[in-house]
């Protein structure tokens, strides 16, 4: 597998994937040996090569989003595999939230034919592989209300804010 860690104004992130496409991104993090940290616990071999031309697209792409410009990361290959036929029919549904918009848990389950089902929407979030590319920060509580994201609630209401046009 290859990865690429590189900086951005939010943190230090990475990507993980090979050629068959992305298995992993890391949010934002303070240090450099942290994202690498979480790329090693992620991946699915013991060799991992840095290889930052796999992942230029995507690196150049996200840094233009957190500089506020809309971006469609629907063009990116995902490893699908790695996730349940549940979880990836939640995770596509989520793709299709536009930029500056936000959906609840409740319509999301909704949305892919389980009603009741808002707690395992909110686990297949959590466990969203791809954060930013699949975006589970659009997807909020009843009334509005900022629950769980794996970057921190704070990440979450920036990356909303940063969305919807509002200072950073």
């Amino acid at each position: 597998m290859y990865y690429s860690i590189w900086h951005t104004e939010f943190g230090w992130m990475g990507a993980l994937g090979d050629e068959q496409g992305l298995a992993y991104i890391v949010l934002p993090k303070s240090a450099e040996a942290e994202v690498f940290e979480i790329l090693k616990r992620h991946a699915t071999t013991d060799r991992l090569e840095e290889k930052p031309s796999l992942f230029a697209d995507l690196i150049r792409e996200i840094n233009c989003y957190f500089q506020g410009a809309a971006f469609d990361f629907t063009r990116f290959k995902l490893q699908w595999q790695l996730v349940t036929p549940y979880r990836q029919k939640v995770l596509r549904k989520a793709m299709e939230i536009p930029y500056g918009e936000t959906r609840t848990y409740k319509w999301l389950a909704e949305a892919v034919g389980n009603p009741k089902g808002s707690r395992s929407v909110g686990q297949a979030m959590a466990n969203n592989p791809w954060p930013i590319v699949v975006p589970c920060h659009r997807v909020i509580g009843t009334g509005g209300k900022l629950t769980g994201f794996g970057g921190g609630l704070a990440l979450k209401e920036r990356l909303l804010a940063l969305e919807a046009g509002q200072s950073k």
